[in-house]
């Protein structure tokens, strides 16, 4: 998460569109979840999405934020880690409205 805030602070918005995606994708493949067959499967592009959804809200808070505070960046990876997460989450209870997959008992929970 740091890394893609301090790209998304420095970088040119190509750049950090390509670093946002090739972020979520290696976030994609380090995450496995669970199925009602008791096999662990990876699903690629929820993570790489939510790292698009949180590069453009802090693109859109880019201009308010002072680029060099270490505070910033802080708060900045505080912001997109909630914004991820609950992308994530959303999308993976879609996913698993039609498909087998089992969210937990705190996904269950949240949905």
């Amino acid at each position: 998460m740091v890394l893609l805030v301090y790209i998304s602070l420095r970088a040119r918005e190509a750049d950090s569109i390509i670093a946002a995606l090739v972020i979520g994708l290696l976030l994609d493949l380090l995450n496995q979840i669970p199925t009602e067959t008791s096999q662990h499967v990876v699903v690629l592009g929820p993570h790489a999405l939510a790292s698009l959804v949180a590069f453009r809200a802090i693109q859109g808070l880019r201009g308010l934020m002072f680029r060099q505070s270490v505070i910033t960046l802080a708060s900045l990876t505080l912001v997109a880690a909630l914004l991820i997460h609950m992308a994530v989450l959303l999308l993976l209870s879609i996913r698993a409205s039609y498909d087998s997959l089992m969210l937990g008992p705190i996904g269950a929970d949240l949905v």
